[in-house]
């Protein structure tokens, strides 16, 4: 898995090779969570449909040629991601969930992104006495459509984000807080490798693996901490 954060734009990037078998990993799917930055369609798809002036012209007179319920005159930085990587266009998650889109299925990801939305609740503005907010779809009510995605795209909770955990019992995800892992009687999974989660608590050695290599080989430590040995040498020659 790997995860970029892009302003407002929260995208999540499903890869569906493992992050060290592969130099350049094949994404299968894109989830992006946003407001008017990021949204490709849901306040459009939204059942009350309200009006608003990004679904009018000259929207979209760039690339679509017609408004595309995107507040932009074309592609958004999702548009543009999604384009690099192969993957189609992200689609709104109400347009899946409504049955508005001709193609419906959300396996190439989908969008919680709506316009005017923000990370907090309304209630959290209106008990300050701010009642301009545009729109009731937090990031909270985007991470519920998410979860709700999920039952779609997966059979059960133990076919799934690694969810679970490897040494547990009990609950929904294999961890109750009484019986937490070393506890007598508490079993591990068979291969924790498969798994994300440890304990309820901590990683696993592979997530903790996948962590190391972000920092260690990827662009997630700057400078990049492959070039800190190179550095080092030219600052002793230079000595």
């Amino acid at each position: 898995r790997r995860t970029m954060t892009l302003l407002s734009l929260f995208l999540v990037i499903a890869a569906s090779t493992p992050l060290f078998t592969a130099a350049c990993p094949s994404y299968s799917s894109i989830f992006s969570f946003g407001d008017s930055l990021a949204d490709t369609g849901n306040l459009y798809c939204s059942s009350s449909k309200p009006s608003n002036h990004c679904f009018f012209p000259p929207y979209g007179q760039t690339y679509f040629h017609h408004p595309s319920s995107r507040c932009s005159d074309g592609r958004l930085i999702i548009d543009f991601i999604a384009e690099s990587l192969g993957i189609p266009m992200v689609k709104p998650y109400l347009g899946i969930k409504n049955g508005v889109l001709e193609d419906s299925a959300a396996k190439d990801g989908a969008n919680f992104a709506v316009i005017g939305a923000t990370a907090l609740e309304v209630s959290y503005f209106e008990e300050r006495d701010v009642h301009n907010v545009a729109t009731n779809y937090s990031l909270t009510v985007q991470m519920n459509w998410f979860k709700e995605l999920l039952s779609a795209l997966c059979n059960s909770s133990e076919s799934f984000l690694g969810l679970r955990t490897c040494c547990g019992m009990g609950g929904s995800y294999n961890y109750n807080i009484s019986e937490p892992c070393g506890k007598p009687g508490v079993i591990s999974c068979d291969d924790p490798s498969q798994y994300i989660g440890w304990d309820g608590i901590h990683l696993t050695e592979t997530a903790y693996r996948l962590i190391a290599d972000g920092i260690i080989n990827g662009p997630y430590f700057l400078p990049q901490f492959s070039n800190l040995c190179s550095m080092n040498l030219a600052m002793d020659r230079d000595m």
